[in-house]
């Protein structure tokens, strides 16, 4: 572990229902953190593949899907995890979105 990996780490996995965002953003205010989701290519639709990624580009919310087959591969395990981060974009975002 790295020095002050605890209240950085904190911060980022702060969850709608337990702790506000707000204050989350003010223990990691040394640094700033801006994410934009990289949109599907064209041979990721043809497959079938899914985004696992959500953004909420209004609260700088991201949220990640990381779905996986249980051990005996019959039932598909989804868990959920919510970041706040300082700005986000989504998929549909240009590149004058982002460096406006």
């Amino acid at each position: 572990a790295y020095p002050g990996r605890g209240s950085l780490v904190g911060a980022f996995e702060a969850r709608a229902a337990g702790q506000r965002f707000a204050a989350a953003r003010q223990r990691a205010s040394n640094f700033r953190v801006a994410v934009r989701v990289r949109p599907l290519l064209p041979f990721e639709h043809e497959a079938g593949e899914f985004e696992a990624v959500d953004v909420d580009s209004r609260r700088a919310d991201v949220a990640c899907h990381d779905c996986r087959l249980s051990r005996n591969g019959r039932r598909l395990n989804v868990s959920h995890r919510l970041y706040c981060m300082d700005r986000a974009w989504g998929a549909a975002a240009t590149h004058d979105d982002v460096y406006s």
